[in-house]
């Protein structure tokens, strides 16, 4: 009967969770202009801020920028496919074209991530070109905005796959509960 029970539990979280991939949205296959903040739903991220975001094609590569360049840009990251379900991840890597090494202006960054419930994890900082990273256990937005009113683009967004934010499994469970008890019932019934 314990077994069985414990089998059961087993199932249900084994179902409620799922396996972290790495996702690199490079921003080639959407069309330079507007990018609406569901684009990249299917992969467990919306993008977005205060004046939205844009792709902005160059000879070498597309780039994701904020709406008027200057404003910051967020990543919030959900259950993929899921825009109502917050999500979080445990890495998050951003990589700036603009600076020196590829013969533009100095970019400089500064990035923050924060946690599903709003609390600040990390800032840093980034100046000129190069990857940024994040690695915490609960990541669930990046906002990125430059230092000096400098026009800024990003490209190579990085990520493991989201998970359901902390807390969900767990209502997922409870809901469940009513299920694995008419396991249970039914088990007792048997005997």
């Amino acid at each position: 009967m314990r077994g069985m029970v414990f089998l059961v539990l087993l199932v249900l979280v084994t179902l409620v969770s799922s396996a972290s991939a790495v996702t690199v949205i490079d921003f080639e296959d959407a069309s330079p202009g507007d990018l609406p903040s569901d684009y990249y739903l299917d992969e467990g991220v919306l993008i977005g801020g205060p004046v939205g975001a844009q792709v902005w094609g160059y000879d070498f590569s597309n780039t994701c920028t904020s709406g008027d360049w200057y404003s910051p840009l967020e990543f919030t990251f959900v259950v993929p496919g899921d825009a109502s379900t917050p999500g979080m991840t445990n890495y998050v890597a951003l990589y700036n074209w603009f600076g020196p090494g590829n013969g533009f202006e100095t970019d400089w960054w500064i990035v923050s991530a924060y946690d599903w419930t709003g609390d600040l994890i990390e800032t840093k900082t980034l100046v000129g070109d190069g990857w940024l990273t994040f690695e915490a256990c609960d990541i669930h937005k990046v906002v990125l905005d430059d230092v000096d009113n400098t026009a800024f683009a990003m490209d190579n967004l990085t990520f493991n796959s989201p998970t359901a934010a902390p807390g969900l499994p767990a209502i997922a469970l409870v809901g469940a509960a009513p299920a694995l008890g008419a396991v249970v019932r039914g088990l007792r019934r048997r005997r």
